[in-house]
């Protein structure tokens, strides 16, 4: 007598054991697949969103249009890349802007464009996130009220690459939070209120090339977590408490080439030993340290510096041009910053 013994649960699903286990699984993919695939057909040729038309204009036509809020929230200006010993940045191409960051705003797509804040624009920084590549710099300097709460936003803005925030109130926290965007290439952050142990997220930052830090709280031994970034050529750290010990750090710093260590009272003649071994420094700003005429050997020595800021008498700025007539410019200035020569920092 046959007796059926119906398979088991197990039995039915084994592959090795059962047709529906070797067939089925490869039926099953290729039906998902078929469904992803006439899924895909059927939207592409549904009706076009406005959105869509107007995206398929701007590729045609080799544009990109931003869509910004219907109040303005800034100024647009244009940018270009400067070279030359001094400046290794994109700068404006012109002192107008080009457009108000308002509605939208119609530009070439290969353009690069830095978007100056106006005090509605904080609180519309969210928006930056759907934006496209082409605005690669952000200044807040001119915001009443710009703070660590603002700059969560530029988490999600990662074109960005230039970022002034000088005397907003930015905090170490805040650093942390601009720090997680490793686009960026330029940072001011003079006159807020960052400490040395805010430093260290810097480290974030590998292509660092250009930092303000000016008139904050550090001191000589936070410099030393500032080693790790050494594409950094243009550093101003006037009026920061520095001594000849944070002078030391610097100085290993081999790819600078623009310093500016104005306003430290505490930096001396010794000093000058340890800058000497920056290779390519170009441009120095000593105003309002305590370098003396003593220096001016040392000083001499230094046969790549082409621009150099002290504060020295008449009389020794003539002893200093005569034993250095490599120098460009060998000026005596009393204020401690000099736009002159560190503008693109401020």
């Amino acid at each position: 007598m046959l007796v059926y013994n119906p398979p088991t649960r197990k039995q039915m699903f084994d592959r090795k054991k059962c047709w529906f286990g070797q067939k089925g699984s490869k039926c099953i993919t290729l039906l998902v697949l078929l469904i992803a695939y006439f899924g895909f057909a059927l939207k592409d040729s549904a009706a076009p969103t406005a959105q869509s038309q107007e995206l398929r204009r701007d590729r045609a036509a080799g544009t990109v249009t931003f869509s910004f809020p219907a109040f303005s929230i800034g100024k647009l200006y244009y940018l270009e890349w400067l070279g030359g010993p001094v400046n290794f940045e994109y700068g404006v191409r012109s002192a107008a802007p080009f457009a108000v960051a308002q509605n939208k705003v119609t530009v070439p797509a290969n353009s690069k464009i830095k978007l100056v804040l106006n005090n509605s624009g904080p609180k519309t920084l969210k928006t930056l996130a759907n934006l496209g590549p082409q605005i690669i710099s952000l200044d807040a300097h001119t915001v009443d009220k710009f703070d660590d709460e603002a700059l969560k936003y530029l988490v999600l803005t990662k074109s960005i690459e230039q970022l002034n925030v000088t005397e907003d109130d930015i905090t170490d926290r805040g650093l942390k939070d601009i720090c997680s965007n490793p686009s960026i290439t330029d940072l001011k952050l003079a006159r807020t209120y960052i400490t040395g142990k805010g430093l260290p997220y810097l480290r974030n930052l590998s292509n660092l090339r250009r930092l303000a830090l000016n008139d904050t709280r550090i001191d000589d031994g936070a410099l030393a977590q500032l080693l790790p970034l050494q594409k950094i050529q243009v550093l101003s750290v006037a009026k920061c408490q520095l001594s000849d010990k944070g002078v030391e750090n610097i100085a290993k710093l081999k790819a600078l080439s623009n310093l500016s260590l104005a306003g430290n009272t505490k930096v001396t003649n010794n000093s000058i030993s340890s800058l000497q071994k920056l290779p390519l420094l170009y441009s120095l700003d000593l105003n309002q340290t305590s370098v003396d005429s003593r220096a001016i050997p040392d000083l001499a020595k230094m046969k790549k510096l082409q621009l150099l800021v002290v504060n020295f008498s008449n009389a020794d700025l003539a002893k200093l041009k005569q034993a250095m007539p490599h120098c460009i410019s060998s000026v005596a200035v009393k204020r401690a910053i000099t736009p002159e020569f560190f503008a693109p920092l401020k």
